[in-house]
């Protein structure tokens, strides 16, 4: 709807004037990913978008005479993070997710070769340890702190660090060994009927539970 393009646009000039009046360098004021607030370009930009930027031309929210870091997300599964300043607590979020999307809750499957190999130089993958969390929301949390063991010894980094070396979402995930494969698998068949039997797969400490297989024939 109208109001609520009408709404980002003055959030997003705000914090374009809250990070020029801070700017990263003396060659550049704002990161165009997610370090600051993503931005995909001219080509993103549409009829509506436009005529709500034009509708708010000059407004921004201030505070104490100075436009706030207007920090904005599209899913924060749940919790807000604090922003260091009074009026960007951490806090509960009830509506997030309401509208299903899929950021709000998100998994993602990685060999453990890939994430030896993003830059920790631990040798083969051994563990992930969760050393600590922001206390907020499931699981305790975002991940603060972290240490990734391996046969070549181990490294401690934040859980930012581990996001963006490996395009996570965010720091808020649990690691999770994927279960085994079961062992032994053999079929017979008798006329229109076959029978599948296993063997239960090796134990994979800290993997999820074996419930049930899916047979794709």
């Amino acid at each position: 709807p109208a109001p609520a393009l009408r709404a980002q646009a003055i959030a997003a000039r705000t914090y374009a004037t809250h990070g020029r009046n801070h700017p990263k360098a003396s060659w550049y004021d704002l990161d165009g990913d997610t370090r600051d607030q993503a931005y995909p370009g001219v080509g993103a930009q549409t009829t509506a978008t436009t005529q709500a930027v034009k509708a708010t031309a000059g407004q921004v929210v201030v505070d104490a005479g100075h436009a706030i870091l207007a920090q904005y997300a599209s899913a924060d599964g749940g919790w807000t993070v604090s922003g260091g300043l009074p009026y960007l607590p951490a806090q509960h979020d009830p509506y997030d997710g309401a509208i299903p999307n899929t950021a709000h809750a998100w998994t993602l499957t990685l060999p453990a070769t890939t994430i030896a190999a993003a830059g920790q130089q631990v040798g083969a993958l051994e563990q992930l340890v969760v050393t600590g969390r922001d206390g907020d929301g499931l699981w305790g949390g975002r991940v603060t702190t972290m240490t990734v063991v391996g046969s070549k010894g181990s490294v401690d980094t934040t859980g930012t660090a581990f996001q963006f070396a490996l395009d996570l979402r965010s720091p808020w995930f649990r690691p999770q060994p994927t279960p085994a494969a079961p062992r032994k698998l053999a079929a017979t068949a008798k006329g229109s009927t076959v029978t599948l039997t296993w063997k239960p797969p090796a134990s994979v400490q800290g993997a999820a539970p074996v419930t049930s297989y899916r047979v794709k024939v």
